[in-house]
């Protein structure tokens, strides 16, 4: 139990609205469509690309941990 805080698989930002849009749309934040974006929300669809390799990283590291158990 210990290990697990200490050494988290991941570390999720905070995405702001993006969730709320997602279930709205009910699509995960990394396949959230782009176009639904306001133009001067650029910064949540940067955070797309980020949800997009933070979700990445922690698929990897959750299939390492699977293939090494």
């Amino acid at each position: 139990m210990e290990k697990s805080w200490k050494n988290p698989l991941a570390e999720i930002k905070y995405y702001g609205r993006l969730p709320a849009k997602c279930q709205e749309e009910g699509v995960a934040i990394f396949d959230l469509d782009l176009s639904l974006i306001d133009d001067i929300q650029q910064g949540s669809k940067e955070n797309i690309e980020v949800a997009k390799t933070q979700f990445n990283d922690l698929t990897d590291e959750l299939i390492k941990i699977l293939t090494e158990y």
